[in-house]
């Protein structure tokens, strides 16, 4: 079913879920030899899968649980209870309290690991009495972490085929050092394969001080590194590194500012040099208040597509112009790729960045439906409702959803661990020894 994209708005009421046709065959020219045939051959799961990245409802098993859905129908996940607090108390529950539960994935790797963290608060059961926390407003959501009688924090990387789950330490202590601003970058043997060594990174820049702190976990070592590294930016210039995941393209890891570009940095470098470009010509701002990156974000993404990375913005009034741009590595410049117009009744919200075909695009139209878009000939090839999802449409906004790519291998593969170290602690093994004690 191909739809103009100028008929686009008298469709919004019939949003349906279509199934995915010889329209949506992506081409994989252009991605690395080892995961193009991996993705090819990967029959039992879609070939890519757009998480969304907020779960609140915990399972009984004792690994990750995707409910894996072909795009543009979301893919949704689950995490399990004990992965939330090990402690002992959570066998011996106090009815005085009640726990409320979330998690958020970060990131993926290249190769479809992710990246994500387990929040639970404790509340008095007073407290909760008034408040809706299976959907809390922002404003019972400020009340729960103002009247929080504890919070504990978990990190973990994830295998979302086989729900494997390795849980990371903290940093000297530090509960909340990872922040929204952490990437996960995964390396394999000779490049191909599945992944013999990932690296977790936090930026934390320091305000006006032309610095950034690199917080970086190694699997090789199994420990957490804090080094101090120069700004490329101009001086005055800060990167707002708000709710954008942070991306792994090119054995680098990229932080985007949608208001002014990205910055990137091989972890597995002994330099780790910050590197800086801009965005094309014409879309880089003044410097952002929080409020207003926040709004920016909404129509503005970065992703990897097709083996390259692609920079979507949508234009502020009607009819909307949709641009994306690619970028030349070599020369660090942008080449405009495609260009629609959308006469829509309301303003599109980027959705996330397709990974195997640059001609896809994917919108939020009116918060309720998911568009898929081939730029290429300017028509809508599918759509799906949220609501067939069981997303809410007020916590469905354009950065909500992740692409990961689902290479074959992870079906058959561990996450890796320590060198020279026993087999890597994982949350089964956890779960194990708490039930004997």
């Amino acid at each position: 079913m191909l739809l103009p994209l100028r008929r686009l708005s008298g469709h919004l009421s019939r949003a349906v879920a279509l199934s995915a046709s010889a329209d949506v065959l992506l081409p994989l020219r252009r991605l690395p030899g080892h995961l193009r045939r991996s993705l090819s051959t990967a029959a039992s799961n879609p070939p890519w899968a757009m998480i969304y990245r907020l779960s609140e409802t915990p399972n009984y098993t004792r690994g990750a649980s995707f409910s894996l859905a072909p795009p543009p129908s979301a893919t949704l996940f689950s995490i399990p209870e004990r992965a939330y607090d090990l402690e002992e108390r959570k066998r011996n529950p106090d009815r005085r309290y009640v726990n409320v539960h979330a998690s958020v994935v970060f990131a993926a790797s290249q190769d479809g690991l992710l990246l994500l963290k387990t929040t639970r608060i404790r509340l008095s059961a007073h407290t909760a009495a008034g408040l809706n926390l299976a959907r809390p407003t922002e404003q019972e959501a400020k009340v729960v972490m103002e009247e929080a009688v504890e919070q504990e924090y978990v990190r973990y990387v994830c295998n979302p085929i086989t729900g494997q789950l390795v849980r990371l330490p903290d940093y000297l202590g530090m509960k909340e050092i990872l922040q929204t601003a952490t990437g996960l970058l995964t390396q394999a043997d000779g490049g191909h394969g599945p992944p013999k060594r990932y690296a977790v990174v936090e930026l934390l820049e320091l305000n006006d001080e032309g610095r950034f702190v690199v917080f970086c976990f190694s699997s090789d070592t199994g420990k957490w590194d804090a080094t101090v590294r120069p700004s490329p930016l101009q001086p005055g210039r800060v990167m707002r590194l708000l709710n954008h995941e942070v991306l792994a393209f090119g054995g680098r890891l990229w932080w985007v500012d949608v208001s002014l570009g990205v910055l990137s940095m091989d972890p597995f470098s002994d330099k780790c040099e910050l590197r800086h470009i801009k965005l094309p010509p014409g879309s880089v701002l003044p410097r952002q208040s929080h409020a207003e990156i926040c709004d920016l974000i909404k129509y503005r993404r970065m992703g990897v597509s097709d083996g390259r990375l692609l920079y979507v913005e949508v234009s502020m009034e009607a009819p909307y112009q949709i641009r994306s741009f690619v970028l030349d590595e070599e020369s660090g410049r942008w080449t405009l790729e495609h260009q629609v117009s959308l006469d829509a009744k309301e303003r599109p919200l980027v959705g996330p960045i397709d990974p195997l075909n640059a001609d896809l695009l994917y919108l939020n139209l009116g918060a309720e439906v998911i568009v898929s878009v081939d730029m290429r000939r300017n028509r809508i090839i599918a759509q799906s409702s949220v609501l067939a999802s069981g997303i809410q449409p007020c916590y469905c906004g354009s950065n909500v959803f992740l692409p990961c790519v689902l290479p074959s291998f992870l079906g058959s593969s561990q996450i890796p661990g320590k060198k020279g170290a026993p087999k890597q602690q994982t949350l089964a093994d956890a779960l194990v020894r708490s039930d004997k004690c």
